[in-house]
C-alpha cells in the first residue's frame, strides 16, 4: 500500500457513513494476519549496504 493513501485526509460528512467507516475500523482490527513462508533469502540492508546492493546487481 502506498504512504500517499495511508496520510490521505477524509471527510465524513454523513452520520451512517461515518458509523459504516467506524464499524469497517473495528472488524479489520479483530482479522488476523496470514503466516507467510518466504520461498527467498531475505536479507535486511541498511545505510550504504543498499547503494552496494544495487550495484552488485547491474
Amino acid at each position: 500500500m502506498a504512504t500517499k493513501s495511508i496520510l490521505k485526509t477524509i471527510e465524513i460528512t454523513d452520520k451512517s457513513i461515518g458509523a459504516r467507516f467506524v464499524s469497517a475500523l473495528e472488524q479489520s482490527d479483530k482479522l488476523k494476519g496470514k503466516q507467510v513462508d518466504l520461498s527467498k533469502k531475505c536479507t535486511e540492508l541498511k545505510g550504504d549496504s543498499v547503494k552496494e546492493f544495487f550495484q552488485r546487481k547491474k
